[in-house]
């Protein structure tokens, strides 16, 4: 593991000084790890499509992203946004599910899932915010409001 997380710090230096295609080339040096570690591709893949979707260079992020572990939720979470951006609905929708699904040990996706709403939705408002939390809409006071509230 030592092996990977060389490629890792290497690739963190090189996105410090801004140089993307740099850091990419680094990561993508890991690829022969994959023989001896188990899921390291996955890994790997899912870093890169991150680090290029942070990028805004969505085409170039896709395969990556579709390619990453299903347990690292970031990387499925971008999967989700690309699919939303491009209107393919039902991909989002069953990447986000699949991201929920293989993560409820550990963070989730839960608390920042965003999905369309269809119905009753008034003009200007095209996304709904789920939260697996089941708060959201509360309003913290002002220290001053709770005050004058009291008198």
């Amino acid at each position: 593991m030592r092996d990977l997380e060389s490629y890792f710090t290497r690739a963190q230096e090189e996105l410090k000084a801004q140089h993307i295609d740099r850091a990419v080339d680094i990561l993508k040096e890991a690829y022969p790890l994959g023989k001896k570690q188990f899921l390291v591709a996955p890994q790997v893949d899912g870093q890169i499509g991150t680090i290029l979707f942070m990028s805004r260079r969505f085409d170039e992020s896709e395969p990556y992203l579709k390619r990453s572990f299903n347990r690292n939720w970031i990387p499925r979470a971008m999967l989700g946004v690309l699919y939303y951006k491009r209107k393919k609905n039902e991909d989002m929708k069953a990447v986000f599910e699949d991201a929920v699904k293989h993560n409820r040990a550990g963070p989730s996706v839960e608390p920042v899932r965003v999905l369309p709403v269809e119905d009753e939705r008034p003009p200007g408002r095209h996304l709904r915010a789920q939260s697996g939390a089941g708060g959201g809409s509360r309003r913290r006071k002002d220290k001053g409001q709770s005050e004058r509230a009291s008198e």
